[in-house]
């Protein structure tokens, strides 16, 4: 089941089957600050399209970038972080950026 909601500064998308792009949750809105974008993804399987080597090496020792692109136009939203992650291990990446 697939789900959307918008609101004045966020928008909130849910698909528990993660068809097609292996993301279950995604939710985008504006930041406290301006030009501030905060973004959150749940997502898994081999959809997500995430190479098997990446999270083959424990702990990681590289810089990951993230990037949320649209299917329909030129927009990107992209996020490098560096290590250590907040939490990394089979099949599973957690960091944050300021």
């Amino acid at each position: 089941m697939t789900s959307v909601r918008t609101k004045a500064t966020k928008l909130s998308y849910t698909d528990k089957d993660h068809s097609p792009s292996g993301v279950e949750r995604l939710v985008l809105g504006t930041g406290s600050a301006t030009g501030v974008t905060k973004a959150l993804v749940l997502g898994k399987g081999s959809d997500l399209g995430i190479p098997t080597a990446v999270f083959g090496q424990i702990p990681f020792d590289g810089q990951v970038t993230i990037q949320l692109r649209s299917s329909s136009s030129a927009t990107c939203l992209q996020a490098d972080y560096a290590i250590p992650a907040l939490f990394d291990g089979k099949g599973l990446y957690k960091d944050r950026t300021y």
